[in-house]
C-alpha cells in the first residue's frame, strides 16, 4: 500500500506515466468477514487492475540477466518483462524460527501452519502451541514476542511485559521452599501462576475457531477482540499495573478513525 503510493507520488513529480506489476502470492478478493479492517485497499486494487492502473501478476519465478536479454519472468507466464525503472521488495513478516531446533519445535508443538493456497508457510501461517500468541504451552520457559500482528508496538510491549511478570513469579517461587519443584517443567510452580493446560487449551480453541487456522488467529482486530481474548488474560498475569496504560480510553474510536484516516490519503494520492 505505502509502495504504491510513493510509485504514485514520483511518477507525478516526474511528469509520466509509471506501469506498474504487482507481484503476489495470492490474488486479491473481496473481505466479507468483516476481520480486515483494510479491505478498501483490495477492492481498489481490483478496480485498478480493471482500469489498466495496475498489472497484477504472480510470484516471481526467476530474473533473467545474460548477453542477449534481460528482466523479470513470472510464474505461469512465458513472456520476459524489460526495461524496469525499479523492482521493489516489500515482503512483509514471515514468522519462522530457523534458530530453534527441530527436535525442540516438536517437542512443544511449536509449528507453523500451512498456508491453504500453496501448502506451505507464508506470512498468513499461525504459529502453534501457544498460550496468549507469547508461551510454549508445553514449557512457558519458551516464550516470543511479536507473534501478534496488530497494534505492533502496544503487542511488543504487552508480551513483554508478562514475559517479564511470568517468569519473575517463577523466580521468586523457585527459591520458596515450600514449593514442590518437579523437574524438567516445575509443573507445581507454573500451577501457581499460569491458568492449568487445560484452560490455556481452551483459549487456543476459542480464538481458532473465532479467528481460523491462519495468520488471522493472531490478528487481534477489532479492539474489542483484543481486549477480550488477549489483554484481559494478559492483565491477570502481571505483578502491577501499568503505569500508563497500553491504550487509551477512547482506543475503539481512534482505531475507526485512523484506519478511514489511512483509507482517505490514499485514495486522495492514488486517484490524483
Amino acid at each position: 500500500m505505502d509502495v504504491l503510493k510513493r510509485v504514485k507520488e514520483f511518477s507525478l513529480e516526474e511528469k509520466r506515466d509509471v506501469n506498474v506489476y504487482l507481484s503476489y502470492n495470492k490474488a486479491p478478493e473481496l473481505d466479507d468477514t468483516g476481520q480486515n479492517p483494510f479491505y478498501w485497499f483490495d477492492e481498489w486494487l481490483l478496480t485498478a487492475q480493471k482500469e489498466g492502473k495496475i498489472h497484477l501478476k504472480p510470484k516471481i519465478e526467476k530474473f533473467v540477466c545474460t548477453e542477449q536479454e534481460n528482466g523479470v519472468k513470472f510464474i505461469g507466464d512465458d513472456d520476459l518483462y524489460s526495461d524496469w525503472d525499479s523492482i521493489v521488495f516489500a515482503t512483509g513478516y514471515l514468522r519462522s524460527f530457523p534458530f530453534l531446533a527441530p527436535i525442540i519445535r516438536q517437542n512443544y508443538k511449536i509449528f507453523m501452519s500451512p498456508d491453504p493456497r500453496t501448502k506451505h508457510t507464508s506470512n498468513i501461517s499461525r504459529v502453534t502451541g501457544l498460550y496468549l500468541h507469547t508461551f510454549s504451552i508445553a514449557d512457558p520457559t519458551l516464550a516470543f514476542v511479536g507473534i501478534s500482528s496488530n497494534a505492533n508496538f502496544q503487542s511488543f510491549q504487552l508480551s513483554a511485559k508478562t514475559i517479564s511478570d511470568v517468569w519473575h513469579k517463577f523466580n521468586k517461587l523457585f527459591n520458596n521452599p515450600e514449593i514442590t519443584k518437579d523437574p524438567p517443567y516445575y509443573d507445581n510452580i507454573w500451577y501457581n501462576i499460569l491458568p492449568s493446560i487445560n484452560d490455556q487449551l481452551e483459549w487456543s480453541r476459542k480464538v481458532l475457531a473465532l479467528k481460523g487456522n491462519s495468520g488471522a488467529f493472531h490478528f487481534m482486530y477489532p479492539f474489542d477482540v483484543l481486549q477480550e481474548y488477549w489483554l484481559n488474560d494478559c492483565e491477570k498475569l502481571f505483578e502491577s499495573d501499568f503505569e500508563q496504560p497500553l491504550f487509551p480510553e477512547n482506543t475503539q474510536t481512534l482505531y475507526k478513525y485512523s484506519v478511514g484516516r489511512l483509507k482517505e490519503i490514499f485514495l486522495q494520492t492514488m486517484n490524483r
